[in-house]
């Protein structure tokens, strides 16, 4: 891609899921006449509370949560085995390499329903530590909860209207932890599309350094390109100039990254956030000499 001179194909997925909530924003301003700016606004709320859950998992003072977040992101997945080992991967999938539908399943994907573990990672392991019940997803759920009400007795939000938000928060909940299982998993269905490889590069980064970049999974401009947190390279050990990452990349083999991961998709990334704000009327720069290094390289 960018040998060819292309941008990213992660601008795409998030205008498509923009146009898909203005089509939901419409429908709840005709249902309940509501305005037509109220959906979005719930969203936001809810991007803002996800990132700061997000951080929250990546804080020592988070206590019990962090710890529980901690053996996802180095007992489990850790960068040197970001697809795990394959005795996970039974353990998680007995009925074999799931679908981006079976884990949009959070009944089966994750435990809030028991509320003792992050995920379904390792459920069936007897070593498996057993947590407090929903240690992990319980403050996400309460955020969700505090907006909603507040929207209703705070803000007047009619409760018909609520029920649209809470069904675009359900949606926006389970394809995302969808697709965060899914870059777990070692040669999944959606691979052969360039928009995903490049999301689950982003997350890949994620898991490396202090592990505290690239924390909104997918509209990663709102969160991480506004807070300054969006990274493309290991945020902690190259610590350098967008022209020496890409110049650097030129001596990096497939083989130096994990099965999936390529210099390539990584140096697609990396144009995607300026881009994106800019079709999005948002106030980040777009790094015109930095797309000219991903692409020269």
């Amino acid at each position: 891609m960018a040998q060819e001179g292309e941008t990213s194909n992660i601008p795409l997925i998030v205008m498509i899921m923009y146009f898909s909530m203005m089509a939901w924003s419409y429908l709840a301003y005709k249902v309940t006449e509501c305005s037509i700016w109220t959906i979005f606004a719930y969203y936001m709320l809810g991007m803002v509370g996800f990132y700061f859950w997000h951080y929250m998992a990546h804080s020592e003072w988070a206590g019990e949560m962090h710890e529980i977040h901690m053996e996802h992101h180095i007992d489990r997945f850790p960068p040197s085995d970001f697809y795990g080992t394959a005795e996970l991967y039974a353990d998680m999938y007995p009925e074999g390499r799931p679908t981006i539908w079976g884990l949009m399943n959070l009944a089966k994907t994750t435990n809030i329903a028991d509320g003792t573990k992050a995920s379904s990672e390792g459920a069936g392991t007897t070593n498996e530590k057993q947590h407090t019940p929903l240690a992990h997803e319980g403050p996400m759920l309460l955020m969700q909860l505090m907006i909603v009400i507040g929207g209703v007795y705070w803000w007047g939000t009619k409760w018909s209207t609520m029920g649209f938000v809470c069904v675009m928060y359900l949606a926006i909940g389970s394809i995302g932890n969808a697709l965060h299982m899914s870059f777990h998993v070692r040669n999944f269905h959606l691979e052969k599309y360039a928009w995903y490889r490049e999301l689950r590069t982003l997350h890949y980064i994620h898991h490396l350094g202090d592990m505290k970049s690239n924390m909104g999974m997918l509209n990663l401009v709102l969160v991480d390109g506004l807070t300054g947190s969006l990274q493309t390279r290991d945020p902690v050990k190259n610590r350098v100039s967008n022209d020496t990452v890409f110049t650097g990349l030129k001596n990096r083999a497939d083989k130096d990254f994990p099965e999936g991961i390529t210099p390539a998709a990584i140096k697609a990334s990396a144009q995607h956030a300026g881009f994106t704000a800019t079709v999005l009327g948002l106030d980040v720069p777009l790094c015109t000499h930095a797309v000219k290094c991903a692409r020269d390289s």
